[in-house]
C-alpha cells in the first residue's frame, strides 16, 4: 500500500486475516450483502457446472467432488452457515465504525443501493475531472 500512495483496492475480507493494516489505512470499507436468497442459487449454479465438467475449476488443478461440495468444508456449507455470522460482524462495523478511519459503506439488497453508489461515485468523478 505504501508503494502506491495514491490510491489502491483490496478485495475480499482481510480485515481479521491482516488485523488493522488494511481497514486502518482504507478511506472506504464497502459491505456487499446481498439477500441469500439472490446468491445461493448462484453459487448452486455455478458450483454445479463445474461439477458437471461445463465450467473450469475455480482454480487450475484444483477439481472438485461431489463430496467435497456437500461436506462442511465445501463452499455451499460455508455459504449457509457463515452468511448470518459475516452479516453480524459487518453490522457491528457498521454500527461502531470501522476502528480505522475508512467510512463503512452497506450495499445490499437486490441491486438498487449498488447501481445508486456506483452513479454517485461515477458523477464524483466526473465532478474531479471535469
Amino acid at each position: 500500500m505504501a508503494a502506491h500512495p495514491g490510491g489502491w483496492v483490496i478485495d475480499g475480507d482481510y480485515r481479521y486475516a491482516m488485523d488493522d493494516l488494511v481497514s486502518g489505512a482504507a478511506t472506504d470499507i464497502i459491505w456487499l450483502d446481498p439477500p441469500l436468497v439472490l446468491y445461493f442459487p448462484r453459487l448452486l449454479l455455478r458450483t454445479a457446472r463445474r461439477l458437471l465438467g461445463r465450467a473450469p475449476p475455480c482454480a487450475p488443478g484444483c477439481a472438485e467432488s461431489w463430496a467435497q461440495c456437500l461436506s462442511r468444508a465445501g463452499v455451499l456449507w460455508w455459504c449457509l452457515s457463515q452468511h448470518g455470522v459475516v452479516r453480524a460482524r459487518y453490522r457491528a462495523l457498521l454500527e461502531n465504525g470501522s476502528g480505522g478511519g475508512g467510512t463503512v459503506r452497506r450495499l445490499g439488497g437486490w441491486g438498487g443501493a449498488l447501481g445508486a453508489w456506483r452513479a454517485a461515485v461515477g458523477a464524483l468523478v466526473a465532478k474531479r475531472l471535469g
